[in-house]
């Protein structure tokens, strides 16, 4: 598939016409790829639901490896792109939804997944994304999101703190992963 626009997909710009090759696993950096490639097949099981905000690569690694994932996209291309793959590799257990605004839109049941990834960077949209996830994520469950620049720690962690989360892992400045306690 062609990129119909500029883009960035894996930290690299994709120009208008531009092959798009999506790497099937979480992009993240080298600073921590192994570890957490290796912590999520620790914690991804075939019983597991997923709720994912932004998908991608992370996407098809992710439902490859539980029973089912929803995934969010706000980009119409990107959607569109990702959608495509799932279709062409025959992935039967991700529901892909688009909303450009799904931020503010998003609802669901208190406590429905197990784990919930807010896997993008860079947006407004984050923020109220880990928020809402929030709200969706079982007793004992983990919220795993992307921080990157312009995260405000302030703003998110006394919200999570006071909601009963509490952080068990970072990957350097980028990843964390909170549990809600039980």
């Amino acid at each position: 598939m062609r990129a119909p626009r500029d883009m960035l997909v894996y930290h690299r710009p994709i120009k208008k016409g531009d092959k798009i090759n999506i790497k099937k696993e979480p992009w993240p950096t080298a600073e921590f790829a192994a570890g957490y490639l290796k912590y999520l097949n620790k914690i991804l099981e075939k019983d597991l639901t997923v709720l994912e905000f932004g998908s991608g690569g992370s996407s098809i690694y992710i439902a490859n490896r539980v029973k089912s994932l929803v995934t969010h996209e706000h980009d119409p291309v990107w959607f569109e792109v990702i959608k495509n793959i799932i279709e062409e590799d025959g992935i039967e257990n991700i529901d892909i939804r688009f909303d450009k605004n799904y931020e503010n839109n998003f609802k669901c049941s208190e406590g429905k997944f197990d784990i919930a990834s807010v896997d993008f960077c860079c947006s407004p949209k984050r923020d109220k994304s880990i928020i809402n996830a929030m709200k969706c994520v079982k007793k004992g469950g983990l919220l795993i999101f992307h921080k990157g620049p312009g995260f405000k720690d302030e703003r998110i962690y006394p919200i999570l703190k006071k909601r009963g989360w509490k952080k068990i892992k970072q990957w350097g400045k980028w990843k964390d992963v909170w549990r809600l306690n039980e």
